[in-house]
């Protein structure tokens, strides 16, 4: 088991770097490398399959509130920007915003679900 799951690390670790189709699908590479780690150790069976259904929900939920309220907030936000823009160097406001992201970061890290286990819960800026 020890060397299947080293072999598996040193294919994981600089595959997508190395390999460009690796790269270009690295969410498929990922599955494959996932599928073969529990083969390895055994994991295989309904609880693994039953949480790999319910554990993303959480998170995508988090995600759809979150675009949608960035999709209505869009225009109001691109207003004060501008606003901003006028009084403020950009690279000060950019600064602030990276400043106000690690902060938020803290409280956003968690989103809790059922059963007591955390899922990192990202918050993307799209910038122009």
């Amino acid at each position: 088991m020890a060397f299947g799951l080293g072999i598996l690390l040193i294919a994981v670790l600089p595959g997508p770097a190395l390999i460009k189709p690796v790269e270009q699908n690295i969410e498929i590479f990922f599955l494959v490398a996932g599928a073969f780690a529990s083969a390895i150790t055994g994991q295989w069976g309904k609880r693994l399959f039953v949480a790999a259904l319910t554990e993303p929900i959480a998170l995508t939920i988090a995600v759809l509130v979150f675009g949608v309220a960035a999709r209505l907030a869009r225009p109001s936000l691109d207003r004060m920007i501008e606003r901003l823009v006028k009084v403020v160097a950009p690279r000060w406001i950019y600064f602030g915003l990276i400043i106000a992201l690690g902060l938020l970061s803290r409280l956003t890290h968690k989103i809790e679900s059922g059963d007591s286990k955390g899922i990192a819960a990202p918050v993307l800026v799209n910038s122009r």
